[in-house]
């Protein structure tokens, strides 16, 4: 038999481009709910806390930059490591930039590199072979993104 423990308190991720008036209405959501909010941190600061970002002792403050890059949509945050401290400097996110926006211009890239290198145009402008493109870099990004180096 499963046993449930109410949680008392949260923490709340939240997109980074949420305006003060969301996080209210956020904050809001979690009182209905009879819970303490703890914290609201945005989603790209919880993402570097999450991954325990390796940072060796007595090498002074490492300042990092975290792209979170949803469906349709690109946070950022900056911030601050020293001895296990984390703060945050900046945070910005930006609804019409996000994956499909960027794997778009990934294929667009490769398009013109293909023209460039003056292969048939006929080709490139097949339906199939652009959506094929696409996918191709799309697999690239996700690749790329999942890589520990």
């Amino acid at each position: 038999m499963l046993s449930w423990v109410r949680p008392t308190g949260v923490v709340v991720g939240v997109p980074a481009q949420f305006t003060p008036a969301q996080r209210a209405a956020t904050q809001s959501a979690v009182l209905i709910c009879k819970l303490a909010l703890l914290r609201l941190i945005s989603e790209p600061t919880l993402a570097a806390m999450s991954h325990s970002y390796p940072i060796k002792e007595g090498i002074g403050e490492k300042i990092v930059l975290i792209f979170d890059i949803g469906s349709s949509t690109l946070d950022v945050s900056v911030i601050s490591m020293d001895d296990g401290v984390i703060e945050v400097k900046g945070i910005a996110g930006e609804n019409e930039v996000g994956s499909v926006w960027f794997v778009q211009k990934v294929a667009d890239y490769c398009a013109e590199a293909w023209l460039r290198a003056e292969l048939p145009r006929a080709e490139l402008e097949k339906q199939k072979n652009r959506a094929t493109l696409y996918r191709a870099c799309e697999d690239a990004i996700k690749e790329l993104s999942s890589s520990q180096t």
